[in-house]
């Protein structure tokens, strides 16, 4: 019998991507059907496939340091959290457990087993095991940021955040040579203040006087400087014509990227002529996002019916528009009390202009055993606090 508490939650601390192993290609695949090679983490959340048994690769964290039979499972640069005891079912059936013996933070892991939905027991894409196989930790194929790696300018190559020492020199791995980021755009302002002549650059800035002037040119301005772009009848001096880049699509104020050259002229320095060799419109710009406290709509604790007994957590947040997204949380415990703050990723500016929608978030989350029956503990999520006695 599930008897109905206050709330209470441990520390459960996903860090980052840690990756290696074989990536493949994005797959998208029936419900009813289940890939047969095992999956990255990221492509199995990217198409979830519930209550089936599928297999899973990664690299394993925080075994042994969460209060569950649990661990954490790394690849393609997404976590999941992996059960391999204490997995009941809704009706009360008790999956049998898997040995977790001679496995370290660290391994590579194959997982075959069952992504979950959210359940009496169960939090949203748990991970229930089957077996677990130790493999061996490869790079293969795959992008970097796959692979958890990133561009490392200074030394001129790849490695994992995290790692200083994951350093992988960029001739190496030619097949990433692709994904190297190009230099940032300047502004214009910045250009101005140390100009370079005839060398290609990336500028960007808002557009203005696009089609108002008598010439295949434009103002293009930013950080409090205009230069003026031209896109045709760009001719050298020995009468060579660079060929013309369209501005088709582009309008008074779209804010773009351009490549070009600054060129030299008699009199005015710095020069304020460019000539375009591509002109790109970037996409919308996407809202600065900053993490805020969830509004919380219901808690509960729920106990299992094992021995000792089993906590688990129950929240209910909200999103109160459809810009904000669900982003985790994080306890802390010292002594009788359990501070939860449950976090959401919102727009800086509030979400003007996202849909006034209140969504719900559920969590079950898993507290171990870890109270003194008869003992009153206090717990406080977000604005929230509330009192209960351990059964």
């Amino acid at each position: 019998m599930r008897k109905r508490l206050a709330i209470l939650a441990v520390s459960l601390l996903i860090i980052g991507c840690l990756v290696g192993g074989s990536v493949t290609a994005a797959i998208v695949w029936d419900q009813d059907k289940v890939p047969e090679e095992a999956l990255s983490v990221a492509e199995l959340l990217d198409n979830p496939v519930y209550n089936k048994p599928i297999t899973i690769q990664g690299e394993v964290t925080l075994l042994g340091e969460l209060l569950c039979p649990c661990f954490v499972l790394v690849s393609g640069g997404e976590t999941i959290q992996v059960w391999y005891d204490l997995m009941v079912d809704d009706d009360g059936t008790e999956k049998p457990p898997v040995s977790v013996e001679g496995l370290e933070n660290g391994d590579w892991l194959y997982i075959t087993g069952e992504l979950k939905q959210a359940g009496q027991h169960t939090s949203l894409n748990d991970f229930w095991a089957i077996s677990i196989e130790k493999g061996e930790t490869q790079i293969v194929g795959g992008t970097p940021g796959s692979c958890g790696y990133v561009w490392d300018a200074e030394r001129d190559g790849w490695h994992r955040p995290w790692d200083p020492d994951s350093f992988i020199p960029a001739e190496d791995k030619p097949e990433w040579d692709k994904f190297i980021p190009s230099p940032a755009a300047l502004s214009v302002a910045e250009l101005l203040n140390n100009p370079l002549y005839d060398t290609e650059v990336t500028i960007y800035g808002t557009v203005s006087l696009l089609g108002e002037v008598r010439c295949p040119c434009f103002e293009l301005t930013s950080g409090g400087e205009t230069l003026i772009v031209w896109y045709n009848l760009m001719v050298e001096d020995d009468g060579t014509q660079r060929p013309p880049v369209s501005v088709e699509g582009i309008e008074n104020g779209n804010r773009i990227i351009i490549t070009g050259e600054l060129r030299p002229t008699e009199g005015q320095l710095p020069s304020r002529t460019f000539w375009a060799s591509d002109i790109k419109k970037p996409g919308p710009v996407e809202p600065e996002m900053v993490k805020v406290q969830a509004p919380i709509d219901d808690l509960d604790i729920w106990i299992a019916e094992s021995w000792p007994p089993q906590y688990f957590l129950h929240v209910v947040s909200g999103l109160p528009n459809s810009c904000v997204k669900y982003d985790g949380y994080d306890v802390i415990r010292k002594g009788d009390t359990i501070r939860v703050e449950v976090l959401n990723l919102g727009p800086a500016d509030g979400g003007t202009g996202c849909a006034q929608l209140y969504e719900l978030v559920e969590n079950t989350i898993p507290l171990g055993s870890d109270f003194i029956s008869g003992k009153t503990y206090t717990v406080v999520v977000n604005n929230t606090s509330q009192m209960f006695t351990a059964q």
